[in-house]
């Protein structure tokens, strides 16, 4: 299914905004956005987050989601003991999986990627997601992929290198774990021509559809129905509504080297969930480009 990767929400005087955070769980649950939800990550300005607002916002989301909707935690960080505390809490909570992204410290070479995500794994006992992103300086290789698929609870890769990547690891490790990719861009030809079942996860499943409009998940429902030219006549529908994204969500990264989390929470905000600041060293959305995201909005029938 589609899974969608949330930001946490803060007040204006910088404390976690926990109404906020289940107003929006409660948004996507209720409007039938998604299928699962992955929190604590980059999406979550994890960088920023004390480990007790780490476990709070875990907390959140896990009871929130309880008897709805499964819940996925990353549990990642630069000291391997602080991963496996939060990864423990996570379990003690009773989150479904944990993911773990690319170390983005002091891992250099192979060796050392790959003793991060085994010194994790070996203390820990749910299905592991591996979370492969460029953000972190550090991108692994399908032959780094394949090396981890062999950890007993790696269950699946979030892959968000670019297509010949995905199909490579797909080549490399499809029979033991999921790839999957965050790509909406993707998630069609994914599905239809590489069997690929599960999205996750990114800010697009609850960014591009709104209450009584959700062409993602039309789209995805009809390709498992084997409905492939309905289905592909709704995915093109989308190609607006991509652009914007793109603009303010994909672009801002490789182009000025602008993590656009600020852009996302206006987006947030706009449709009618809690969005709020971002913490320093981001900087706010200023009003100019908040009234062109509006414009950007409406001009694709989002707003």
């Amino acid at each position: 299914g589609i899974w969608g990767a949330l930001p946490y929400p803060f007040t204006p005087d910088d404390e976690l905004d926990e109404a906020g955070l289940r107003h929006n769980i409660r948004y996507c649950i209720d409007n039938k956005l998604l299928d699962g939800i992955y929190c604590g990550h980059f999406m979550s300005e994890f960088w920023s987050l004390t480990t007790e607002e780490r476990k709070r916002g875990a907390e959140i989301v896990v009871d929130e989601c309880k008897g709805h909707i499964p819940v996925m935690i990353h549990t990642g960080h630069t000291s391997v003991k602080e991963s496996i505390e939060l990864s423990h809490h996570a379990e003690r909570i009773r989150a479904d999986y944990l993911a773990v992204g690319n170390p983005y410290f002091m891992a250099y070479n192979e060796d050392q990627i790959y003793d991060y995500f085994r010194s994790i794994s070996d203390q820990t006992e749910a299905g592991i997601l591996i979370t492969n992103t460029g953000y972190t300086g550090i991108t692994l290789t399908p032959q780094m992929i394949s090396r981890l698929a062999d950890l007993e609870n790696v269950v699946a890769v979030k892959n968000s290198p670019g297509m010949s990547h995905i199909l490579e690891t797909l080549r490399l490790v499809g029979d033991r774990i999921i790839v999957s990719s965050p790509n909406e861009s993707l998630w069609f030809s994914l599905m239809v021509e590489h069997g690929c079942r599960l999205y996750m996860s990114s800010a697009a499943p609850y960014l591009l559809q709104k209450p009584g409009q959700t062409p993602m998940k039309d789209y995805t429902a009809l390709i498992l129905q084997d409905q492939i030219d309905e289905a592909a006549v709704i995915a093109r529908s989308l190609d607006p509504a991509r652009k914007v994204f793109d603009k303010w969500l994909r672009d801002p990264w490789p182009t000025r080297r602008v993590m656009p989390i600020a852009y996302l929470k206006a987006w947030c905000d706009l449709l009618g969930m809690v969005g709020g600041p971002v913490r320093s060293p981001l900087q706010q959305i200023t009003a100019a480009e908040r009234e062109d995201l509006r414009h950007d909005l409406a001009s694709v029938g989002l707003i």
